[in-house]
């Protein structure tokens, strides 16, 4: 259900004609962390800070078959970048290396979506539908067991759901999922 608000029919008026919708979205975020009190699991080394971008443009394809049924295809490109400042390397009771600073990007295709709507009750003002679906886990791999060369661009993490929704167009526009 987190994901039936982003469906292809949830929209009241959603896809009425035949034809297709191209949704093009961008976004640029930015995290920081000084706390690693919880672990890492990209980096096993100990920490003084970390600060992660990530530009993601996004390309949401969804796709009339007929009157009921709707394709929808969800590619995110993203580009992703770590700085950070590693704790410090003890070798032995005399000898300490330095804090060293540390950046690594990477950039491609995400976890890419394909579903299929399905609206089962379209009996005006109301309208009704199910959704399945999958996220493919494309890229996970940071390239390294013991330091990674890059930021992975996926999670790793093969995603199947379903959903209903409704959707009520006249007097109020609303949309419940």
């Amino acid at each position: 259900l987190a994901r039936a608000d982003t469906a292809a029919f949830f929209e009241p008026k959603a896809l009425e004609a035949n034809g297709y919708e191209l949704r093009v979205t961008a976004a640029y975020d930015v995290a920081t962390r000084d706390n690693f009190d919880r672990p890492i699991f990209l980096i096993a080394q100990q920490l003084t800070g970390l600060t992660a971008h990530q530009f993601m443009l996004q390309a949401d394809l969804r796709l009339r078959i007929t009157p009921a049924l709707a394709l929808q295809c969800v590619l995110p490109f993203v580009m992703r970048e770590l700085d950070g400042r590693s704790y410090g390397l003890q070798v032995s009771q005399t000898q300490q290396l330095a804090s060293q600073r540390f950046s690594i990007s990477s950039s491609g295709l995400a976890d890419p979506l394909l579903a299929v709507s399905y609206r089962f009750l379209r009996n005006p003002p109301w309208a009704a539908y199910g959704e399945l679906g999958a996220t493919f886990p494309i890229d996970d791999d940071p390239g390294s067991p013991v330091f990674p060369s890059r930021v992975p661009l996926g999670t790793g993490q093969h995603l199947l759901f379903a959903g209903l929704g409704a959707s009520m167009r006249e007097p109020v526009r609303l949309s419940v999922a």
